[in-house]
């Protein structure tokens, strides 16, 4: 009984250490501390299913070019004018949908770069704010919720840029797009 009351004190005594040292940082800020039935029910609330996204786009037979970016990525923002130029080469076609989703947690930075007109993508960001975690994890095929951990933390590699029909992922770029090559397979798709 020592032993884990000691335990505990030292494990709290060094995430108090930690808050201290980080009070001031943007760390703290994405900090979330749950418990495994908060996760739980979130998970089931935010199902990937119940998404906007899966409702309007997901389900259909349309083809789905889906960016993944944020405000503050710079290789997104520089690959959105190859992205404009994809989605007006194929503006012709009724059969194929650009949509964008930003990873930033914060809506208020999301509307005011959409407000620029940078990005001609449809955005589902904001529709699908409390989606996007599920909504990722469903396009990478990662479980929602692991058991395997003590503390947990996310990461995101953007850009990506998928490419979806029929409820299957068919090809995502990790990074900057390949321009000939997501004309090459958009094309072999849409035949």
């Amino acid at each position: 009984m020592k032993k884990a009351l000691l335990l505990f004190i030292i494990i709290l005594g060094f995430f108090l250490f930690l808050f201290l040292l980080f009070k001031d940082s943007d760390i703290l800020k994405n900090v979330r501390i749950t418990t495994k039935a908060q996760e739980y029910k979130e998970a089931e609330k935010y199902a990937f299913k119940n998404s906007p996204f899966y409702d309007k786009y997901y389900k259909d037979e349309n083809v789905i070019v889906l960016n993944i970016w944020a405000t503050w990525c710079e290789p997104c923002i520089e690959e959105m004018p190859l992205l404009n130029r994809l989605k007006k080469q194929y503006s012709d076609k009724k059969n194929i949908v650009f949509l964008s989703l930003s990873t930033d947690k914060d809506s208020v930075k999301i509307k005011s770069f959409l407000s620029t007109s940078k990005f001609d993508f449809e955005d589902i960001s904001l529709e699908n704010f409390p989606y996007r975690k599920y909504i990722l994890n469903q396009l990478n095929s990662k479980e929602s919720i692991s058991d395997n951990y003590f503390i947990k933390i996310d990461s995101e590699e953007i850009p990506i840029t998928y490419i979806l029909n029929k409820q299957k992922t068919i090809y995502s770029y990790k990074g900057k797009i390949d321009s000939v090559d997501i004309y090459n397979r958009i094309d072999s798709i849409l035949k």
